[in-house]
């Protein structure tokens, strides 16, 4: 009997062992083996922040004055020489008076000093939204936003919270858009059961003063190459909007002030697909563009002076904040007052 009681002891001591081994074991797997919520550690998705505008200005200022090197950098904005063409408009009631309408390369082309670069704000300087894809095989196309969704990220790239990549699904694909995807900035993005490239419900304030650019960004597919270690991870914004200002012509001198700019009867409201690839454009979506209104940049407690140089941009200067930001589109019944 005492040799019995001894066995059993035995085995029920070496039972708690194998516990305790296993125990010991499964601990250490935690560090190798994540689950898909969890992740490996160290790996936070964070953004390398750009503006595809400032490269195209450094270009410029580099690249030979050609007319093939012209053309390419319009292609690469989806313009043409004929987009650049001067035109002349009639002003109704001043026979004496023109508008002149010109395209320029660029939302505001004028390349940020260096102080500014230096700070990352390339034109994001607040908070932006991302949605990160993954998949356990290149190539893939986004399905819903089963990694994360609508999640609101800082301007220097860094996620407000924590999504590490997992060795599992080694292949990521991440949409932005500038400013936050929210109601106070008439921005609505896709909603997370949506299945392909994501998209944004757009609306343009009427009051100029409180219109907002937006921009968006595609990291193309980005593979998460050595474990532990999270890859870089590349954003370039581009502006989806039409920035127009006003500047004072050849020939004008009146001793005259301007009080109220109208654009009227425009396109308020869009549907943006956002772009596929790294550094790419979206694509406002055909038959989507509705809601006439007008929009409407009131000055008269500052009027603006028109004694100015031929050529001096008036409204829409960095320094002011009279830049209307309108949806690209036909001009067909679209009308400016003056006054």
């Amino acid at each position: 009997m005492e040799t019995m009681k001894t066995i059993q002891q035995l085995l029920k001591i070496q039972a708690m062992l194998l516990c305790a081994a296993l125990t010991v074991v499964s601990c250490a797997d935690d560090n190798l083996t994540d689950n898909k919520d969890e992740g490996d550690k160290g790996t936070a998705v964070s953004f390398h922040v750009s503006s595809a505008q400032d490269e195209m200005l450094l270009q410029q200022q580099t690249a030979p004055a050609t007319r093939s090197a012209v053309l390419s950098r319009l292609g690469n904005e989806g313009l043409t020489l004929e987009d650049l063409a001067t035109r002349k408009h009639a002003v109704q009631g001043a026979a004496d008076l023109c508008m002149i309408e010109t395209t320029i390369e660029g939302v505001n082309p004028v390349l940020p000093s260096a102080d500014t670069r230096a700070k990352v704000k390339t034109n994001i300087d607040n908070f932006f939204t991302t949605s990160g894809y993954r998949s356990d095989t290149p190539g893939f196309a986004p399905d819903t936003p089963d990694w994360f969704y609508a999640v609101k990220t800082k301007n220097d790239g860094t996620l407000t919270t924590y999504h590490p990549w997992h060795w599992g699904y080694r292949y990521g694909r991440f949409y932005a858009v500038y400013p936050e995807a929210k109601s106070e900035n008439k921005i609505t993005l896709s909603p997370a059961t949506h299945s392909g490239t994501p998209y944004v419900e757009f609306e343009a304030e009427q009051d100029v003063k409180n219109q907002k650019d937006l921009m968006t960004a595609c990291s193309g597919e980005v593979k998460y190459e050595t474990r532990g270690v999270a890859p870089t991870t590349n954003l370039k914004f581009r502006h989806a909007l039409t920035a127009v200002r006003f500047a004072v012509g050849q020939n004008l001198s009146w001793n005259k002030r301007i009080t109220k700019v109208e654009i009227k009867n425009a396109c308020s409201k869009g549907k943006y697909m956002l772009p596929t690839q790294y550094g790419g454009s979206g694509t406002w979506v055909a038959g989507s563009l509705t809601d006439r209104k007008d929009f409407v940049l009131d000055v008269a407690t500052s009027p603006i002076d028109l004694r100015k140089n031929p050529n001096t941009v008036i409204m829409g200067n960095p320094s002011d904040n009279y830049t209307f930001y309108m949806i690209p589109q036909d001009l067909t019944g679209v009308s400016v007052v003056v006054t």
